[in-house]
């Protein structure tokens, strides 16, 4: 009618059912930070690692999910890793690490502006490791720099972070900033770990998605050279989305001195699986 406001149509439905119930663009190790699914993340990671010593050579399989507790605006979630290692004069380790737990929120703005938080804990499961399996898992820290504590079994982690994205389909932007600190009881000491993990992705098409992470950690505390506490971690990425799955393949490798100077270098390929669970209805981003 006349003198009436034209209708602008909302670019955040919410109520939208999608075809494959992820946002656009998803990354890889960052989480997605709106869904309305249970979704379920399986990461399994094949790995050589250069040091002084010799090398390493692991697989690290890696299970995730993560259930919204109030529509999209608040999930909790889970994380438990294994892996599987053979290093040199240090022989074959199959160690589990420890399970992080989470509860984090965000709030969504028609724009496709997502700003959220969180806190994890990661929680220190008790278990008895040769001195050999020690020394091989030491090494496969460096693989994920950015999940302190996770092969500590004496170190208690608390995680809090802070979320930002920004979708304009076909792109995807998005950051995590967060603060680390751990509790070692067996050495009596504590540690804060830095870390922020940036991520950058776009549809090449509907259903295939082209992206990169990049992790900057840095040690804050730790006892080592000024010059091995940061350390830089570059994957790049594919995504497809076949619903109620999203398969994907990565690269990771060190643009640095990799964490706190345990190894020379790296290099890994990662493939990992989301799928969703339940419900299909999922916060869509339309024109």
């Amino acid at each position: 009618m006349d003198g009436e406001a034209p209708t602008v149509p909302s670019v955040l439905e919410a109520d939208a059912v999608s075809e494959a119930p992820f946002d656009p663009g998803d990354p890889a190790t960052l989480p997605p930070l709106a869904h309305r699914s249970v979704l379920l993340d399986l990461d399994y990671t094949g790995a050589g690692i250069a040091g002084d010593a010799g090398s390493t050579f692991a697989i690290l399989a890696r299970v995730a999910g993560e259930v919204p507790v109030y529509e999209d605006r608040w999930h909790a979630g889970f994380a438990w890793d294994f892996v599987s290692a053979a290093a040199a004069g240090e022989g074959r380790a199959l160690v589990y690490g420890n399970p992080e737990l989470w509860l984090r929120g965000v709030n969504l703005h028609e724009s496709g502006l997502g700003v959220g938080g969180g806190l994890g804990v990661v929680v220190p499961l008790p278990r008895q490791s040769s001195a050999q399996e020690l020394g091989v898992v030491d090494n496969i820290r460096v693989l994920r720099p950015w999940d302190t504590g996770t092969w500590k079994s004496e170190m208690l982690t608390f995680r809090p972070s802070f979320d930002l994205r920004y979708v304009f389909e076909p792109f995807n932007l998005q950051v995590r900033q967060g603060l680390d600190w751990s509790y070692d009881f067996e050495a009596d000491r504590s540690d804060v770990v830095a870390r922020i993990g940036t991520y950058a992705g776009v549809d090449l098409v509907k259903s295939i998605t082209a992206g990169v992470e990049l992790w900057q950690t840095y040690s804050i505390t730790a006892d080592v050279e000024d010059n091995q506490r940061a350390a830089f971690t570059l994957s790049p990425l594919i995504r497809f989305r076949v619903a109620p799955i999203e398969p994907g393949l990565s690269l990771l490798f060190p643009l640095s001195t990799p964490l706190e100077g345990i190894a020379t270098g790296y290099f890994a390929v990662r493939i990992h699986v989301r799928m969703a669970l339940g419900k299909t209805t999922a916060v869509t981003y339309a024109p």
